[in-house]
């Protein structure tokens, strides 16, 4: 294995590519205990739908998901895990600072379902109008805010499995997630619901804020061309939406500052 890996990586550099290996932790053995492939320390950490993945996860990581399952095509699949499910899933997985691996199924012609097309059609249309809050960014001082976002609490532990999960499925509209652009001068927030009172506070960014020191300069709303009404308070960043939403899913909103 270490002469395959050394391999892996002496063609990568001629070729002039960056590569990672993925050390992943697979399901518990008899006695209960789950090991990573390699040694702790090797490789970028992967984590099979979360599992066993602790709430605060220190560096960079990646998670693999079957776009629905079970892993292989099979015939009347029910694809029971929707565009939604995994967007939602993507934009907490890039605000942890995670890579998100997601497989698809293909026939044993290896022709792609239809459905799964459908649902990546649907991710498509979302990152086109969102893509720069998950493209090239960085994990911000913290990954969210709202929705008991400070205990973690999409994640639970289930007995069954003897593991720690993330419940993607369960999601609250109160919920903002972060992510910053590689020259830190762009925060994005990602919102799960659309403010009823046409007002949102982001309560890390009030005056003062430990978070950022740094004068706002300008507000946007990813895909939409109105002008963005926001104050900053003792509260924290008020903002004003436009009528009209953006997307269905998560709108995010680009926050200028230093």
């Amino acid at each position: 294995m270490v002469d395959f890996l050394k391999r892996f990586y002496d063609n990568a550099e001629k070729q002039g590519k960056e590569v990672a290996l993925v050390n992943k932790l697979p399901g518990a053995d008899k006695s209960g205990l789950a090991r990573f492939n390699f040694p702790q320390g090797t490789g970028m950490r992967g984590y099979e739908n979360s599992r066993n993945m602790p709430p605060n996860n220190d560096g960079y990581w990646l998670w693999d998901r079957a776009i629905s399952y079970p892993w292989s095509y099979v015939l009347n699949k029910d694809y029971n895990l929707t565009s939604t499910n995994h967007l939602h899933s993507l934009i907490d997985i890039v605000a942890r600072g995670g890579v998100f691996f997601l497989s698809l199924t293909p026939k044993g012609d290896g022709t792609i379902p239809a459905e799964e097309k459908r649902i990546l059609a649907e991710m498509g249309d979302w990152l086109a109008v969102n893509g720069e809050a998950i493209y090239s960014t960085r994990r911000w001082d913290i990954p969210g805010e709202g929705g008991n976002y400070e205990k973690f609490s999409p994640y639970k532990y289930r007995e069954a499995r003897k593991g720690l999960w993330w419940d993607y499925k369960k999601t609250d509209p109160n919920r903002i997630s972060f992510t910053r652009s590689k020259d830190n001068k762009t925060l994005y927030a990602m919102i799960f619901g659309w403010p009823k009172s046409g007002k949102l506070i982001i309560e890390s960014l009030k005056q003062g804020s430990q978070y950022m020191a740094d004068d706002i300069n300008n507000v946007e709303l990813l895909g939409s061309k109105e002008k963005i009404e926001y104050k900053r308070t003792s509260k924290g960043l008020e903002i004003t939406f436009p009528k009209q939403k953006s997307c269905e899913v998560a709108c995010s909103i680009k926050i200028s500052h230093g």
